[in-house]
């Protein structure tokens, strides 16, 4: 059964540095998350600043200063009853007390079962060489005046951009179904005037900045509507992803955190990485990757 997903965008506090911010997501922050009964799988993707300067006619891609995100979460869950247990669990006070440590704002959306599409997966091989230069983006599509295209959006923008050769994976969601404002944490900001609409979010592999930039160039011009004249679409390199939750279990990372999951896998300690291990520290053993 295709799974029902909430996907969420984060923007730190002003007072906290990028490097800083993404270190206390991931290792605090998610660590805690993926203790949220439930969860099939939860994917943070860690933003670096948006890309400016594309001239794509109809489209407004530059990003105010105020309206950035920092962060894109995914979190998929095998049914609507364990998705309740994101606001109803004894965990989830304890996210909204912690949200505020680190989160300025937050959009999150819960999408109707059938939300997410993969339009392209292409298995690539790690190289491991300094010339692999592959990179994901978050593209963030936002509403037009004359109303919501997510229709339109699937049928002919990423359609168009997964033709490309360039391009090797756009997994995307349709935002129709969600409200921004579904998760209210007290004194976390849930969207404001300054704020695009946005309609749709895609996911997008390619096999550098370059090629997925010529690629949605070429997109956007074979599908650009006359009604699209001003519409915000934003771009945002992912600086780094991270697998918090697979198949209903918490990862090593999830578990221990970066920084003693880095130092097991230099030493070499693989006994650390066994059930009894982490059963006997945490009382769970981990979706191994």
């Amino acid at each position: 059964m295709m799974p029902v997903t909430t996907v969420a965008l984060i923007a730190r506090r002003p007072e906290l540095s990028p490097e800083l911010f993404s270190r206390y997501w991931r290792d605090v922050h998610g660590v805690l998350a993926a203790r949220i009964p439930g969860f099939a799988s939860y994917v943070q993707h860690h933003l670096a600043a948006p890309l400016e300067g594309l001239n794509l006619p109809g489209f407004a891609c530059d990003v105010p200063q105020g309206v950035r995100f920092d962060g894109f979460a995914e979190v998929g869950f095998s049914s609507e009853e364990n998705r309740a247990g994101l606001a109803q669990s004894d965990v989830a006070g304890m996210i909204h007390e912690d949200e505020q440590n680190a989160f300025r704002a937050t959009l999150l959306y819960n999408l109707a079962r059938g939300a997410g599409q993969t339009l392209l997966d292409e298995r690539v091989p790690d190289t491991g060489t300094a010339n692999d230069s592959r990179c994901s983006v978050v593209v963030l599509l936002g509403q037009h005046a004359a109303g919501n295209d997510a229709d339109q959006d699937a049928e002919t923008l990423w359609p168009a951009l997964a033709r490309h050769p360039g391009v090797l994976g756009i997994h995307h969601y349709a935002l129709a179904s969600g409200n921004p404002r579904d998760w209210d944490t007290p004194n976390v900001a849930h969207g404001d005037t300054n704020t695009p609409a946005y309609t749709a979010i895609a996911i997008v592999k390619a096999r550098s900045q370059a090629a997925f930039v010529a690629a949605l160039a070429l997109a956007c011009a074979r599908n650009t509507a006359p009604t699209s004249a001003g519409r915000p679409l934003h771009v945002y390199p992912v600086s780094a992803s991270y697998v918090m939750i697979d198949r209903g279990q918490p990862t090593l990372l999830a578990l221990r955190g970066a920084s003693a999951q880095q130092t097991i896998d230099v030493v070499g300690a693989r006994n650390q990485c066994s059930a009894a291990v982490l059963e006997k520290l945490y009382g769970l053993a981990p979706a191994m990757r």
